[in-house]
This record gives C-alpha cells, structure tokens and sequence, in this order.
C-alpha cells in the first residue's frame, strides 16, 4: 500500500515523506500532528493492540487535532468474515461500539460515530 501511495505521490508532484511504523510504537513526538486517519486498518488488531494504538495516536496529536477513522462496520474475526462484511453480510458486533469507548479511554474527550450510506462502513472521529 505503501508503495502504491509513493507512486502516486511522485506523479502528483507533491514532496511526500511515507514511513512505516507500528501502531503501538508511532516514532514521532508528542503533539507532532493535527490530523491522524486510518482506513481499513483497525479491525485487523486484537483489542489490547487496538487499546495501545490509539493511545498512541492521541500522544502525537496536537491540542486539538483530530483522529478520523474509517473501518468495517461490524467487527470480522477470520477472512471469511472480512469477506462478509465487504458484502454487507457481517454478523459481528459493531465496529463504533467498540471503538467509541476505547478512544475515551486513550484521552479522546469528543468521540462521535460518522452515518455513511453504505451499512458496510462506519467512521468515527475524535479529538
């Protein structure tokens, strides 16, 4: 994915600098951004990593910057799971349910769930 946003990057002209790194370890300083996204990422973690994580995307952000994610909408344990979820079939529990009270937990004091027209998809927001 990484090398696929480089690509595009380089085309667009934009001086772009990608880096890897570990959700629970973001080696950047605290209050480093105002905005911190993620798409399709979170509902591939264990709960303690998602807990971890998000912690520490509340560290690098500034005062207040802002966390937006966009996830499945319903958690999926297995790739038939993911599978089902894309298709609008998932049985899990919902992905906001879950999420809302851990980004509380991390220091998020505004945490509010963002109403898409697909029931695939979910967005949550906090800062």
């Amino acid at each position: 994915m990484i090398e696929v946003a480089r690509k595009k990057s380089a085309r667009a002209g934009p001086d772009v600098d990608f880096q890897v790194a570990l959700i629970e370890a973001i080696p950047f300083p605290d209050q480093s951004f105002d905005l911190v996204t993620s798409s399709l990422m979170l509902h591939h973690l264990p709960d303690d990593l998602k807990r971890k994580g998000l912690a520490e995307i509340r560290r690098v952000l500034k005062s207040g910057g802002r966390f937006v994610a966009m996830d499945l909408a319903t958690e999926s344990h297995s790739p038939l799971g993911h599978l089902l979820s894309v298709l609008g079939l998932a049985r899990g529990g919902s992905m906001v349910d879950k999420l809302a009270p851990m980004m509380k937990d991390a220091g998020f004091n505004h945490v509010e769930t963002i109403a898409t027209r697909s029931k695939k998809f979910a967005f949550i927001r906090g800062h």
